[in-house]
């Protein structure tokens, strides 16, 4: 067995901190992701937790050639297989798309 040392303060109320990935540019336009979410990939708000990292590969309970195909035949919308962009910019083009 293999005996993993961790680093850790003296400090008993020392807690470490967890960062998380931005989020910003995802929840940019909540109503459009929200759209996206459910009618593409059938999740509520609640089911899902996404950052400005997320790639549509992501969302794996559904192939990604498919969630391509599902995105063109709602939204018009070309998504390159690669090199793959982030989901924040998929919901991004489609709010463009729509103020246009």
């Amino acid at each position: 067995m293999v005996e993993i040392k961790r680093k850790r303060p003296a400090d008993p109320d020392y807690k470490p901190k967890i960062e998380y990935a931005p989020a910003d540019r995802m929840y940019a336009r909540p109503d459009v992701l929200e759209e996206f979410m459910r009618r593409v990939c059938g999740l509520e708000p609640e089911e899902y937790a996404l950052s400005d990292e997320s790639l549509l590969s992501d969302l794996d309970m559904i192939d990604t050639d498919e969630l391509v195909e599902v995105v063109y035949r709602v939204y018009g919308i070309n998504v390159p297989r690669r090199p793959q962009p982030y989901l924040w910019e998929i919901i991004a083009e489609i709010a463009t798309k729509r103020a246009r």
